[in-house]
């Protein structure tokens, strides 16, 4: 059977109001705390069209996420998925929301859910504005063999200057995969 054509068109949305920053500003002169909060996100459409029949859009989708930093110690993180699919109904799922603490510039402990720490796909590149492949790697996509994301804690951080450069670390412990009956 022929590979269908894909296209993914992506749309980032990252953006901080400037009265939400001079708010931000003025409060942190008046009370000497110091917190930020940021949303970003983004929305994709997908289009379908293989080779021998006729093409469709499948499916559509907006990704709100949300950020509250707390005096550069504290970061609270949240990801909403809203989608669309085929038959026009809509999704809603919670993608991830955490609480980071901040233990030192390499560490962070991470409790929540989170997105998965196994690979490399599932944390930096799955997103649909990121990730410019017509399906997820084998085993990584949506109800495949690698968890989506998990609940529970993890440390996570960077050895900077080994000889052998940067190398990175996520330790979890999850409430782990389970089989659907």
């Amino acid at each position: 059977m022929p590979d269908p054509k894909h296209c993914c068109a992506a749309v980032l949305l990252a953006f901080t109001p400037l009265s939400a920053v001079m708010a931000d500003a003025q409060a942190a002169d008046l009370t000497g705390m110091r917190s930020n909060t940021h949303l970003a996100g983004y929305a994709f459409v997908d289009y379908v069209s293989p080779e021998n029949g006729d093409g469709a859009f499948t499916q559509a989708g907006f990704n709100p996420i949300f950020h509250y930093l707390y005096d550069d110690r504290v970061l609270v993180e949240a990801e909403l998925e809203i989608a669309l699919d085929e038959q026009g109904q809509t999704e809603t799922n919670l993608e991830y929301a955490t609480i980071d603490l901040f233990l030192s510039d390499t560490t962070v402990l991470v409790a929540g859910k989170f997105l998965s720490p196994l690979g490399n796909f599932r944390q930096n590149l799955h997103p649909a504005w990121i990730n410019r492949f017509a399906s997820a790697p084998v085993g990584f996509a949506h109800d495949g063999a690698a968890p989506t994301n998990d609940i529970g804690v993890q440390l996570r951080g960077v050895f900077a200057g080994t000889p052998v450069g940067r190398i990175t670390y996520a330790l979890a412990l999850t409430n782990g995969p389970t089989l659907a009956a």
